[in-house]
């Protein structure tokens, strides 16, 4: 439904109505290009290096078909464009404009990087005995299959995960189901022809294309654990665990199973059929043990439970009449709304008290902008540097900033999410930054108190 019929079907409607109308259809259609960008992201970013090795084996082999070279470079300089496309289109999903930066770079030196190539693979395909002309092709192969793992790592860096899987699933789903439709239709055709002949290219592609899909899934899933659960741990995490044991057994298998198939002529498509299912039921396994993981989010959990404890000790340590600080008990009213938030995202039925975190995020927000207030009124009564002053009060931003964004982050239309680890981790991440600059915070207020009643007693003296 679009925007302009929505307004003048509710002309008769009161604004608030028409305007929540408006948001909500608004926010639908941004979901659905969110999954529409990652589709695009899924099917053009996990075979990004056949263009290229195409036109390579082409030109190495001395471009004999001239029109096949042709046509595979054209196809080659289109990929890589609509790489960047989408590259862009992608940057759309993030609001972090360090990672769009990153992104934006990569996409310029990939496109600088393909004319050069170009030239490279056309002096290879003229001079294809030419060792000069080798080595400057490998020089340039090593770039291209860096400067392409860089532009995938940084749109993996900005598109949401949750969602990434979700539609990688789906495709992983279609390709099994594309693998058991070309062995029923085969296998057919040769019960009706009597023939021997097989015909399995498709099929080898089809298994390849489940394979790399996988492969991208896996390697997504652990760089993202890596981010959150200590090294020492990762070797006994479950998410890890499944995934090294697909890696080296599930996908092998699955390959020798399809070889057996295409080169070696073995009635083998049953197996195969139960191969490529356990393949796509490993990965749904890995998907919920991830959410899960990200949902409950226990590495987060306790790295503020960390954090916090240490910043409760600093916050009192200095302190002997904290009913009369003003700094002091508006930090531990944050902390303890930050400490009963946690512990409702923590718990498994969190969704069911969401009304209650929301209502703590709005408490919770509402005392950043008292410790700012505090904060400005002892800056401006001070006699510490202007620099120290900055610093402090540059630290309160920082704090309203991520109140802010923790409670925009739970005030979002759940229901159009595949699972919440996203909103989780963004708001256990905001209460982390809080919690870290409270000591900062109440440290330079101290010092600054203390200087300033310093101050006092000497000039009445």
């Amino acid at each position: 439904m679009s925007l302009h019929i929505l307004i003048h079907s509710n002309l008769g409607s009161d604004n608030d109505v028409i305007i929540e109308k408006i948001c909500k259809t608004t926010g639908e259609l941004r979901h659905y290009l969110k999954l529409a960008t990652l589709d695009h992201i899924d099917d053009f970013f996990f075979l990004s290096h056949i263009p290229f090795q195409v036109l390579y084996n082409i030109a190495a082999d001395g471009a004999r078909d001239k029109d096949q070279y042709r046509e595979s470079e054209q196809e080659m300089v289109r990929h890589v464009y609509n790489l960047q496309g989408i590259a862009r289109m992608a940057c759309s999903l993030s609001v972090e404009s360090y990672h769009n930066k990153v992104v934006r770079t990569a996409i310029n030196n990939i496109g600088l990087l393909l004319k050069q190539v170009i030239f490279a693979t056309r002096s290879l395909a003229n001079q294809k005995k030419s060792e000069y002309i080798k080595k400057n092709m490998d020089v340039y192969k090593r770039a291209w299959t860096k400067e392409l793992l860089l532009l995938i790592e940084a749109v993996d860096e900005i598109s949401p995960v949750d969602e990434f899987l979700y539609v990688s699933l789906w495709h992983a789903k279609e390709d099994v189901e594309q693998i058991e439709l070309l062995l029923d239709t085969e296998s057919f055709y040769q019960t009706e022809n009597n023939s021997k002949e097989r015909n399995w290219a498709d099929l080898d592609q089809t298994v390849d294309a489940l394979i790399s899909r996988s492969y991208r899934v896996l390697n997504v899933v652990k760089e993202e654990r890596r981010k959150v659960v200590d090294e020492r741990y990762l070797p006994t995490d479950p998410v890890m665990v499944r995934l090294q044991y697909v890696m080296r057994y599930t996908l092998a298998d699955t390959k020798q199973l399809c070889n057996d198939i295409v080169k070696s002529g073995k009635n083998k498509s049953n197996e195969l059929k139960k191969q490529v299912a356990e393949v796509v039921n490993h990965l749904l396994k890995i998907q919920i043990e991830f959410s899960k993981a990200s949902t409950r989010c226990e590495a987060y959990v306790e790295s503020f439970k960390a954090e916090c404890h240490g910043a409760l000790h600093e916050l009192t340590k200095n302190s002997t009449t904290p009913a009369n600080d003003k700094i002091l008990r508006t930090c531990l009213d944050i902390s303890a709304v930050l400490k009963l938030v946690v512990t409702n995202i923590e718990n498994e039925n969190c969704m069911q008290h969401w009304i209650i975190t929301v209502e703590k995020l709005k408490e919770l927000n509402s005392f950043a902008c008292q410790l700012d207030f505090n904060v400005r009124e002892i800056a401006a009564n001070c006699r510490t540097s202007a620099i120290k002053n900055d610093v402090t009060l540059r630290y309160s931003e920082k704090i309203i900033s991520a109140s802010r964004h923790a409670l925009n982050t739970s005030l979002r239309d759940m229901s159009l999410y595949v699972c919440y680890g996203e909103i989780f981790v963004a708001i256990l991440s905001s209460a982390k930054t809080i919690i870290s600059y409270l000591p900062m915070i109440y440290k330079g207020c101290f010092t600054s108190h203390g200087k300033r009643r310093k101050g006092i007693k000497s000039n009445k003296s």
